[in-house]
Order: structure tokens, then C-alpha cells, then sequence
């Protein structure tokens, strides 16, 4: 049989389109029909013919439930055709077209879902790799393995046959190509109706209705069946939506502007029309006056002018020309402003200071001694103000109040205050009361602005406006992030914490350089004040908002991961890898394990499906040899066995794609749906993903035990049966629109910031069964109760390097312990080998030292160091990095002690030397230097073909640990080699470290945490004060230094390791228990220092 696929398939396919709109639209019975198209297409030996009558026929069944229909010998004997069609096309020898494969796989994949033939399912399960290999160019897909051309037809590989998602990055660079204004000018009508049906499945309705205009085919009947379906296809309508998707950084063109309305503002309203033309305008229809519209950009544009407080404006949309085509009438209030003026009345105590004013408490409460206040309608009637008193005192905190103009100032022996600018507490609020918004005004005190959770465009935010969003920005991210906290440190003493979930913002002077103002969605305003140093203020926020948890030694180790890496094979292969370029590593995460539908089924595993109120085990999964996962149980061990804990990817969504066709995945949506475990929508249907990554996707409610149960049943045997060590939480920040509802009774517009919360401490509860940890993009208040945390997308750039630095640094501020990047970037062309290396040396001075990649590409685009030295022809790429993976598994004893005590002492474990050196002017605003732990200063090389950088050093002298020598403080002009960072050591600190064999830094270290029985203390300058160092077995070693050199080490008990001191200035004499000890030399970095064994 041939197979012809030279020429557009809507050409000579018409009849395929015909009766797919049918089944899927008109939900016709066409059985008889498609068996008939099949005979003919098999008596005329065209493949692709027969496999698009399979594709139909399973199509249909699935359509009307009935799989019995497809259990024949017929059927059978067109999948026969289809299957040895598909594995000659997959051969190396073959020319192959992207879309017969697609065609073939989606035909085999659709029947297969119920014949369940195990030699389909092994075939079908190779294609898409065999197209990664074969048919991308340039980081696109390409319509041939010749990869010389670019055809619309490509797009059935998506939709409907399967093969690609739509957000998959190979088909976006194909379509984007695809849609360049040169290339669209010479389309046919076919390719055209192809281009819309891909954007009515994928959610962009208007260019899929501009491309549909005047087309009258088969293809273009089932683009505009399904605008239909979604409200998009009349000949003349109006799209209109005030409050968007909920998305407050990307908003939809025909929204309101602004949300919340004052007399102040004027309102914009947008729209989208069909027909868009000048010959059919748009009108606003008020009360009293009819509003013309601006042409603007594919979209009409009005301006309803400002309107006095308390008023409601109704408004319509319609045709000036047809005015009975118009949109529902659309209003919104005009909140009322109010300003705490005059004290109307009082209440005070020792530890309370309530004052009102028009209906409005504003409340001073010490709370375990920290000053608290609130902002809240008053609830019950307050003593009147009597007596002329403006003084208050609460413990140790002085509350100045002043009127007309009414202000108040909060201070504290002579280290702490802040004072409200004049007037500077309103709310805006409804004809009811209801207040919407409050917002506090502080007197500026031009001093640096820290913490406000991730942030990656700069460590002082002074300047900015800066609010709480939790969001998915795909790389570039600036200000916005995936991990916003409301709460900000000063320098003068005080810091404060917004205690809500609610969408709230800080304005730190930008709009008026003398305020620092804040504000709040919601109707109450209730702040934590934080008092002293900036670890003062972190320390107060951290005990306020969740117990520091740890994370296993394990996790301190360096991590290997890739997205690529979706097979047992690959994943055995890159172990391998690792052992053969004698590389340690302590973790391995593997992302593409599941089917993507369920993500909890391993790809390839046969089971019987059951209802989706059941849960599955592992025995009840057969894993085929041919499959990509054939023995997880056993892979799980293997990995355990190479001293590797594993880490599995999860999202909190249950999967929606046109294209995609999975029973179990419909059987879990409908359990999901029936029983009410997802999110809801205000009037009770299920709430769907409105845009973005996985749309139109179901959101599991982590509000809701009995959804949560539900949920990790389905999971349980990973933990029980595989062992697994945690999961990749992924995701997060999928709550959009306000009105949204959740079981516990919370709205959308405050569980926007608190899901990634429910859902990742979840996850991590569920993950502590095995002592496990969760690996989480999302986040907010509290997210060091559920370690760790990684940075997001980046690319592989020097900028992207540059803003994960602050990204880790104001992370740490906010809270976060243990706190890792995607080294080097993780998406597009891999980095250069300088930029590696140079992303590498800083990660080993991370809380967290993870490589990783996006997906798969024409090249492969893992960040392993043997793939980056291939890619780069750099060898220096593995040999660099297998030095400083060696010396991070050295350093486990000085990371267990930092993450301990940064754990018990709240406080970050990547800091800012702002954190240690608060009085030094020349650091308020640096970033591009850190300690890590309280004693290793690092100074990363940021910047491209740089062999030394200017470092400034803190008070102090300071023991570089390559060069081993001192360096003074100020400003250091330090060489940096493409194989050095450098780092220096405090004076007087005790730096442990742990070795193998060989007692050198970078010298070869095992993935096993436990087998290194070598202990060096490294003793940088004279130590004055006793230090304790506690080894593994919980022997504690005393050590002092004092000035004149004498060293006194003290310990009682069997020491497991052998124990080394070593000195970077040469003692006058050593003694152990009161023993004098005679001293040997080792060469850590280069230098022979002086030592002594115990």
C-alpha cells in the first residue's frame, strides 16, 4: 500500500473533515459510513485513507460509548495496515512526512485506547521521540524528516490527531513561523480554515474568527462548529467582559478599567465586535447619554466620564446601525472615599489602644509583646473621647495620635519609628458599607526596602511599586513572581507584615517621593510590625507565620534533573553518565514519568480502568519490557542503590485537551465533577483553567479532605510501593477571576495567593510518609514550612544569572531556607560553557544545587555537564563541574551545621550582606556578593569573558579559600579564573568539611553522604572565643585559638571519622585532652597548611 501525502490534505480529504464535524458536532452515528470509506480506502491502497477511517471509526465509538463496535476482525486488519505502515515510516532509510506520522498515530492511539493491542501501544509510544530526532529545525517542528519545509497542514499533528499539544515549544516556534504576515500573504483556503481550527481549540476565538472570513470548506465548518460552541461564531456580536479572566498583569482587550471605581476615575470600557468596522460602530449606551467609541487596535474603546461617589452606572453596548444587537447592561458603583479624620471615641489598655473614627477602628494590640494593627469597621460602639489625651502607651511602645488633620506614630525606645502621613488612612466603600479597599499612607524615611518574597529585578525595592500576586511568568520575570509576600524590612528598625491573602501592594515612593503607602482588597487591614535589625525583622516574621522546616541531609547534596529524561533507559543512562564522568549527586528528579492525563499512571503501564471514585495500586499495573517505565519499583531501587533519593514532577490539575483521549483520565473527571472536588465557578459549575499553561483544566480544591483523600489514594502506592522521596509541586497559580469558590468558603480573590499554599503543604504532608520534601515553584507567606523551593523559568543568559541571584537573595529574606535555581537556565539553547561554569561555581554555594532543562529539541538540550562540554566543545564544562559538585558534598558538614542553624535561628541560609553588615553603607543595595552561612563570603563572576572582579570585603580580614591567603577589607580587585569563584572565609570562623580518599577541595567525593570517614576542620584565623563543632554521632569538639596561638581541643567520646585540624595560621602548639599533639601538613587548595590528627 503507498502513502501520499505530497499535497494538503484538505485537498483530497474533504470527506474525512465532513464526517469528523458530524461526529464530534452533530453527533451523528455514521458507523456504517466510515466502514465503508475504510473498504474503499483499502481497496485503493492508500494507507493514509485507511487510517483516517480508523481514526473516525474510534472517534465515533468513543462518541456514543460503544466500543464493541471496533472489537473485529476487520478493525483489527485495518490496525495491522496502519501499524506496519507506521514502523516503516519510523525507519532511518525513510523519508518521512510529520503528518502521516501523525495521521497514523492518532488513528492507532484513538483505536488502541480500546483494543489495547500491546505492539500498538510499544509503536505509537515511539513516534514522538522519533519526530524530536527527526523533523525539528531550529528549535521547530518541521513537515518532513527532510526538515526543508514548513506546511499548515502540520497543525492536525495537534488537532485533532494528537501528537503535539498545543503547548508544546517545537509546534509554538512552527506556528509562529507559520503566521509571519510574509507567509500568511500567499495562503490557501484550506490552510487558512487549518489556522483557525488550531485557534479555536486553543483559545484565541478572534483571530480564529478573522481567519474563517469568507471561508466556506469542510475545515472551516468545523473551526466555526466550534466557535459555535463556545458562543463566538454570530455574523454580528458584541464581547464584552468587565472584570477579564481574573488576570491583573495580562488582561484581556474588552475589559473595564479600573475593577474598583472612585469619583476620581474616569472608567474605560473595551470590546470586541464582529464585524470590526468603521461602516459598524460601536456605541455606549448610558441613561442619559449615548457615548461614541475609539477604533483602536482590533477594539472599540469608551470613556465614561468621572461620576460622584455612591452613583451606580448601568451601561449597554450595542450597533449604532443595529441597535437590537447589543450586550447585556453591565454596571458598577462608584465607591464612596473616607478619610479617619477627627477621634470620635477611644479604648485603651495595657496591651490595646482602639481609636474610631466615622465607623472606621484603627486598632493597636500587642500581641506575645509585637505590636499589631488593624484596620476594621468598628463592631461595637467605643467610650466617646473625653479627655484630650494624645499619648498612649503599650508595653514599651509609644502611640502619638494627632487630629486635624488626623495622624498617629508608633516608636520605641530610640530604634524604632514610623509615623502615618496626614490624612493618611482611607477606605473606598459601597452604598452598603461594605468597605473594598483600604489604604494607609507612612511618612517615607528614604532608607533601603528588603524581603517582598522573590523578586528578581533588584534587592532594594525602594522606588518600586510592588505588589502580592502569585503568578506564572514565563521567564523575564522582573517584578512579578511566582512567591510574593506582603512584608518589607527597613534599616531604621522597623518592618512590617500585611497578615492576608487578599491581593494587597506597597507603593515605596514612586508615585509621591515622600510616602510609603499601602493598600488592600478586602475589609479589614491588619499589619504585624516587626521591630530591630533586619534579622530582628526577619526572625519575628518567620515565628508569625509558620515553623521553619528542615529539609534531609539529602537534599543538600547536588541535584540532576532534565525533562528529557523520559524512560527508564534514559534515566539509567544518565546515572551512568554520571558514575563514568565520576560525578556525586544525591538527587535525581524525574519529570516525564506519567501519561500525561492522569499524572499519577506511569506512560505505558496496561491496567483496566476503573470508576473514578477508585483508586489504583501497583499491583494492579502491568509494565511491559518494551514500555518506557517497564519496572518502577525496581528503577526506584536502582536509583536508591546509587545513593540517588527520587523526586517526582505533579501538577494540581486534571488534564484538558481536545486532542487528548485517555479513559481513566474521563473517568477521574467525571468522580472529580460528580462529587464536587474541584474549584467552582459563582454559580456552582466547574471552574476551568480560563487561559494559560494546561487551560480549560480542572483545579483540584485543597480545601476540600474529602477531595484531598480522593486524590493522594490515587497516588499512595508511590509512596507505599515505590518509596518515593518527595515530589516536583509544580504549578500553582491557576486561580483567576474573584468570584471563584472554594469548599472551606474562601473566594478567588484570596485564594489566588493561598492555593499554591494548600496545595504544596499538601503535597508535603502527603510526601513526610517517607520522610520526604516537595520541590515548589509557587509559594507565599509561609512557604518555609514546606521546603524547598526553586526559582522558575529562565533562560540560559548572563542577565537571567544575574536576577536568580536576586531572586535567591530576596527569597531568603522573605523566609525561604532552602532555595535553588535551574543553573545556568533551563530553557532554550544550552548556555555556553563560560556561562555554565560560572552558574555552576555559584550554585555550590546555593541551599539548593540543581541543574535541569525544559523539553526535548533538534539537539539535545540537557544541562549535564557532559552534554554541555559536547555541545560546547569545552571540555572544562564536566571537568569544572565535577570539581564543584566534589567540593559541595565536601562542604556537607558546614551545610548540615547552617542549615540547622538557620532552621532553629530563623533566619536565611543565602544572605544578604546587608543581613550581617546592616551598618556598612556600601552594601544596602548589594546583590552581586552574599554570605552563604554565616561564614563563606561568596562573589560569583557575573559577567562574560571576566578572569577577576572588584570585591568588596565587609569589616574584618577575610581567607580566600583558593588563593589561601588574607585579604583586608574595602574594595579588592580579586583574580577569577574561569575555574575559580571566589570565596573567602571569615576570620575566626570554623569551617567543617568531609573527604574521601584524598584530602584536597575538588578531590573526588562519593554520592553516598555517609562514606566519607575524613572530618577537616579548617580553623581560619585565631578563634578567641570556644567554638563547638557536634559530629555526626553527636560528639561535640570543643576549639580555641587564642591570640598568642595556642590551640586547646577538647571532646569526650569516640569521634567516628578520623578528625583533622587544620590551621590557616601556623599555632605556636596544639593540644587534645590536655595532650600535646605534633602537627602534619595537607594541601587543601594548593598550600600546604599546618594540621594535626586527633
Amino acid at each position: 500500500m503507498k502513502i501520499n501525502s505530497t499535497t494538503p490534505l484538505g485537498e483530497n480529504s474533504g470527506w474525512f473533515f465532513e464526517c469528523y464535524n458530524l461526529i464530534v458536532h452533530n453527533d451523528e452515528d455514521i458507523t456504517q459510513r466510515l466502514i465503508q470509506k475504510a473498504q474503499q480506502k483499502k481497496s485503493e491502497n492508500e494507507i493514509l485513507g485507511v487510517a483516517l477511517s480508523l481514526y473516525l471509526m474510534a472517534l465515533s465509538a468513543r462518541q456514543h460509548g460503544d466500543s464493541t463496535q471496533l472489537n473485529n476482525d476487520f478493525t483489527h486488519n485495518l490496525c495491522d495496515i496502519c501499524h506496519t505502515a507506521l514502523n516503516e515510516l519510523m525507519t532511518v532509510k525513510n523519508h518521512s512526512e510529520t503528518l502521516s506520522l501523525a495521521i497514523l498515530y492518532g488513528a492507532l492511539n484513538a483505536v488502541n485506547l480500546m483494543l489495547k493491542r500491546a505492539e500498538i501501544a510499544q509503536t505509537i509510544g515511539q513516534v514522538k521521540n522519533f519526530v524530536y530526532k527527526n523533523c525539528i529545525s531550529g528549535g521547530s517542528l518541521t513537515s518532513s524528516s527532510s526538515r526543508d519545509q514548513l506546511t499548515y497542514d502540520l497543525l492536525l499533528a495537534c488537532t485533532p490527531f494528537g501528537l503535539f499539544e498545543p503547548e508544546d515549544l517545537v509546534l509554538v516556534s512552527a506556528i509562529e513561523k507559520l503566521t509571519q504576515a510574509k507567509k500568511l500573504e500567499s495562503t490557501s483556503d484550506d490552510e487558512l480554515a487549518l489556522l483557525a481550527w488550531y485557534y479555536a481549540e486553543q483559545g484565541s476565538y478572534q483571530t480564529a474568527r478573522n481567519l474563517l472570513h469568507g471561508l466556506n470548506i469542510p475545515i472551516a465548518k468545523i473551526a466555526s462548529q466550534r466557535l459555535q460552541a463556545m458562543n463566538q461564531l454570530a455574523t454580528m456580536f458584541i464581547k464584552h467582559k468587565p472584570m477579564g479572566n481574573g488576570n491583573r498583569y495580562e488582561p484581556m482587550v474588552e475589559e473595564r478599567f479600573p475593577k474598583l471605581v472612585t469619583s476620581e476615575d474616569e472608567v474605560v470600557i473595551r470590546a470586541l465586535s464582529v464585524p470590526f468596522s468603521a461602516d459598524e460602530p460601536l456605541e455606549l449606551q448610558l441613561k442619559t447619554q449615548v457615548i461614541k467609541g475609539e477604533m483602536l487596535n482590533g477594539h472599540w474603546q469608551f470613556i465614561i466620564p468621572a461620576n460622584e461617589a455612591g452613583q451606580i452606572v448601568e451601561y449597554q453596548l450595542q450597533f449604532k446601525n443595529k441597535p437590537d444587537v447589543k450586550t447585556k447592561t453591565y454596571s458598577y458603583e462608584i465607591l464612596q472615599k473616607h478619610v479617619f479624620g477627627e477621634v470620635s471615641a477611644v479604648f485603651a489598655s495595657c496591651h490595646q489602644l482602639i481609636v474610631s473614627s466615622n465607623q472606621m477602628a484603627l486598632k493597636f494590640e500587642l500581641v506575645d509583646g509585637q505590636m499589631t494593627i488593624a484596620v476594621q469597621q468598628l463592631a461595637d460602639n467605643l467610650p466617646p473621647k473625653i479627655d484630650g489625651k494624645t499619648q498612649y502607651n503599650l508595653g514599651e511602645f509609644v502611640i502619638n495620635l494627632s487630629s486635624n488633620p488626623f495622624a498617629f506614630s508608633v516608636s520605641k525606645a530610640d530604634y524604632m519609628n514610623f509615623e502615618s502621613a496626614e490624612n493618611g488612612l482611607k477606605w473606598f466603600a459601597n452604598q452598603q458599607g461594605d468597605v473594598e479597599q483600604i489604604i494607609l499612607s507612612l511618612q517615607t524615611q528614604n532608607t533601603g526596602i528588603y524581603g517582598l518574597g522573590e523578586r528578581y529585578n533588584a534587592l532594594d525595592q525602594s522606588g518600586q511599586f510592588v505588589d502580592q500576586y502569585v503568578y506564572n511568568q514565563y521567564k523575564d520575570q522582573g517584578l512579578k513572581t511566582y512567591i510574593p509576600m506582603p512584608v518589607f524590612y527597613t534599616k531604621t528598625g522597623y518592618g512590617m507584615h500585611i497578615d492576608s491573602y487578599s491581593y494587597t501592594w506597597f507603593d515605596f515612593a514612586s508615585a509621591q517621593s515622600d510616602l510609603l503607602m499601602m493598600g488592600i482588597e478586602s475589609n479589614i487591614l491588619s499589619i504585624q510590625v516587626f521591630e530591630g535589625s533586619l534579622n530582628d525583622q526577619i526572625a519575628q516574621f518567620m515565628a508569625r507565620t509558620g515553623e521553619v522546616k528542615p529539609v534531609p541531609t539529602w537534599a543538600l547534596g547536588p541535584w540532576m534533573s532534565s525533562n528529557n529524561w523520559d524512560s527508564d533507559a534514559e534515566v539509567r543512562k544518565q546515572v551512568e553518565l554520571t558514575k563514568f564522568h565520576n560525578i556525586p549527586a544525591t538527587v535525581l528528579v524525574i519529570e516525564a514519568w506519567s501519561d500525561e492525563a492522569t499524572f499519577y499512571i506511569f506512560n505505558d503501564a496496561t491496567y483496566d480502568e476503573v470508576d473514578g471514585n477508585e483508586s489504583l495500586k501497583y499491583s494492579d499495573f502491568k509494565f511491559p519490557q518494551w514500555g518506557r517505565w517497564p519496572d518502577p519499583k525496581g528503577l526506584v531501587e536502582h536509583l536508591h542503590d546509587n545513593d540517588l533519593k527520587v523526586i517526582l514532577w505533579q501538577i494540581p490539575i486534571v488534564k484538558q485537551v481536545t486532542s487528548l483521549t485517555h479513559l481513566q483520565k474521563t473517568a477521574d473527571e467525571a468522580a472529580l465533577i460528580d462529587n464536587g472536588y474541584g474549584v467552582k465557578n459563582a454559580d456552582g459549575s466547574p471552574y476551568r483553567l480560563p487561559e494559560g499553561w494546561f487551560k480549560d483544566s480542572l483545579l483540584l480544591d485543597f480545601t476540600n479532605d474529602d477531595a484531598k483523600k480522593w486524590w493522594f489514594d490515587k497516588r499512595q502506592y508511590l509512596i507505599d510501593d515505590l518509596a518515593v522521596d518527595g515530589f516536583k509541586t509544580d504549578g500553582g497559580e491557576c486561580v483567576f477571576g474573584n468570584d471563584l469558590t472554594f469548599a472551606d468558603g474562601s473566594d478567588g480573590l484570596t485564594m489566588r495567593n493561598k492555593y499554591p499554599v494548600d496545595y504544596i503543604s499538601a503535597y508535603y504532608e502527603f510526601a513526610q510518609q517517607n520522610n520526604g520534601i516537595t520541590f515548589s515553584r509557587s509559594g507565599y507567606t509561609g512557604a518555609q514550612t514546606f521546603p524547598a523551593h526553586w526559582a522558575g523559568d529562565e533562560r540560559s543568559t548572563w542577565d537571567a544569572f544575574k536576577r536568580s541571584i536576586l531572586a535567591g537573595l530576596s527569597s531568603g529574606m522573605s523566609g525561604v531556607v532552602f532555595w535553588g535555581w535551574d543553573l545556568g537556565g533551563f530553557s532554550g539553547p544550552v548556555p555556553t560553557a563560560e556561562l555554565y561554569i560560572r552558574s555552576v561555581q555559584m550554585a555550590c554555594f546555593c541551599p539548593i544545587m540543581q541543574f535541569h532543562a525544559e523539553s526535548k529539541a533538534e539537539y539535545n538540550q540537557d544541562r549535564t555537564p557532559w552534554n554541555i562540554a559536547e555541545r560546547s566543545d569545552d571540555k572544562r564544562a564536566l571537568d569544572i563541574y565535577r570539581y564543584y559538585a566534589n567540593l559541595r558534598m565536601s562542604l556537607m558538614p558546614y551545610l548540615r551545621q547552617e542549615a540547622a542553624y538557620c532552621v532553629s535561628q530563623r533566619t536565611p541560609m543565602m544572605r544578604a550582606l546587608v543581613l550581617d553588615y546592616q551598618q556598612d553603607p556600601q552594601v544596602s543595595e548589594m546583590w552581586d556578593e552574599y554570605m552563604f552561612g554565616r561564614d563563606l563570603l561568596v562573589a560569583p563572576v557575573i559577567n562574560q569573558n571576566n578572569v577577576e572582579r572588584q570585591v568588596y570585603l565587609p569589616q574584618g580580614k577575610w581567607w580566600h579559600l583558593f588563593e589561601n591567603k588574607y585579604y583586608d577589607p574595602g574594595w579588592q580587585n580579586i583574580s577569577a579564573s574561569l575555574a575559580e569563584i571566589p570565596i573567602f572565609a571569615k576570620y575566626g570562623s570554623l569551617i567543617p568539611l568531609t573527604f574521601d580518599d584524598e584530602i584536597k577541595l575538588g578531590a573526588s567525593m562519593p554520592s553516598d553522604i555517609d562514606k566519607p570517614n575524613k572530618l577537616v576542620l579548617l580553623i581560619v584565623g585565631k578563634i578567641a572565643k570556644t567554638q563547638i563543632f557536634t559530629a555526626d554521632n553527636g560528639v561535640e569538639v570543643y576549639v580555641v585559638m587564642n591570640s598568642q596561638g595556642h590551640v586547646k581541643v577538647n571532646y569526650s567520646g569516640e569521634l567516628d571519622k578520623q578528625f583533622i585540624l587544620t590551621f590557616t595560621e601556623t599555632p605556636i602548639e596544639v593540644h587534645v585532652n590536655n595532650q600535646q599533639i605534633n602537627p602534619v601538613f595537607i594541601d587543601l587548595a594548593g598550600r600546604p597548611l599546618y594540621a594535626i590528627y586527633i
